[in-house]
């Protein structure tokens, strides 16, 4: 499933949105449904931490399904700024 299909899902089903601040996740429900995905707010978060750690750089699984490039163009300019 892609982010634009999360957010497909998200739109058509009014699922609720969850961010959950103890693991620094996204996830969304509706009905017996349930995505677990990174999203553009949490994304920046995690590229923060990598760069408190001094860790070399941060990967995507599935970049290709970033369609619009919301989340990699966003990460991108979280990782350069």
């Amino acid at each position: 499933m892609t982010f634009a299909d999360v957010e497909n899902f998200n739109r058509k089903n009014g699922a609720t949105v969850v961010y959950d601040k103890t693991t620094v996740s996204t996830y969304s429900f509706a009905g017996t449904s349930w995505i677990g995905y990174d999203d553009p707010r949490y994304v920046s978060a995690k590229i923060g931490f990598a760069k408190a750690q001094h860790l070399g750089g941060y990967f995507f699984w599935a970049i290709s399904g970033d369609n619009e490039w919301k989340v990699s163009s966003l990460a991108s300019k979280a990782w350069d700024g």
